[in-house]
């Protein structure tokens, strides 16, 4: 058996025992590469679809990814090509971490987190978890689940005011939580778009991900931390949409 993998997965040795191990670069894998393999084992880098399998022997495809974004599962099925992932595979991993950067966060600001109020959005394998240790530690937590009709995201933001700080990865709940007089920590790459406006103030502080070289990382959290601590703010106006919506309406039509 030929089984070529990307050569950066962790934990290859035992396939050794299955059959020949070809590692790869995942990222500029060609068809030509899988000429004689028996089996694909990627990662999110490597897109697997037709223009990658097609004349290839290749009978199963493994991915070391939560997601499926970057395979083709229609395809497979079509040509009776096995699948497997490995969703939840560092769900611990990750809720510990966020339990952990609650935790720091309660000993920075000098207060306990039992009685504080938390949200968690998404009860996925991670969200889960992270909502139960919270409520273990005494929080208020208010869990939102996107299939839950009563508390679905979209409610979210009504509830922003009641929060001392928000920690998000996306622009528009950073948004609302700026509106309402929240100190937002965001962390995302994305352009801030319509948070421009806000570069500089007291409420919105942004993480780059990945960081920018000589980012002080320490600093923007701190100073969110600051504002967190400080409270009382003022909701900020929110900045005109006008040529937004112009280039909204250009786009649909």
């Amino acid at each position: 058996m030929h089984i070529v993998a990307d050569a950066n997965m962790p934990g290859l040795e035992p396939f050794a025992a299955m059959g020949t191990v070809t590692r790869v670069e995942g990222r500029n894998l060609t068809r030509q590469q899988l000429a004689d393999a028996d089996v694909l084992l990627v990662r999110s880098v490597t897109r697997v679809d037709a223009a990658l399998l097609a004349g290839s022997r290749v009978r199963f495809v493994g991915s070391a990814t939560i997601g499926t974004d970057h395979v083709d599962l229609t395809y497979l099925q079509q040509q009776g090509i096995r699948f497997a992932h490995a969703p939840g595979c560092n769900a611990r991993a990750v809720a510990e971490y966020v339990l952990q950067a609650v935790l720091l966060l309660c000993q920075a600001g000098n207060r306990s987190p039992r009685g504080a109020s938390v949200a968690v959005v998404g009860l996925g394998n991670v969200g889960h978890r992270v909502a139960d240790w919270l409520a273990d530690l005494g929080m208020q937590v208010l869990t939102v689940a996107e299939n839950d009709p009563v508390k679905d995201p979209w409610g979210l933001p009504s509830m922003l005011a009641e929060f001392d700080g928000v920690l998000s990865e996306s622009v528009t709940l950073a948004h609302e939580a700026i509106v309402q007089g929240v100190p937002a920590l965001l962390v995302s790459a994305a352009k801030r778009g319509v948070l421009d406006s806000y570069a500089g103030g007291s409420l919105l502080h942004q993480l780059d991900v990945p960081p920018r070289p000589g980012t002080a990382l320490t600093a923007v959290v701190s100073a969110w931390r600051e504002a967190v601590n400080n409270g009382m703010h003022s909701p900020q106006t929110a900045p005109p949409w006008n040529s937004a919506a112009a280039e909204l309406t250009a786009l649909i039509g």
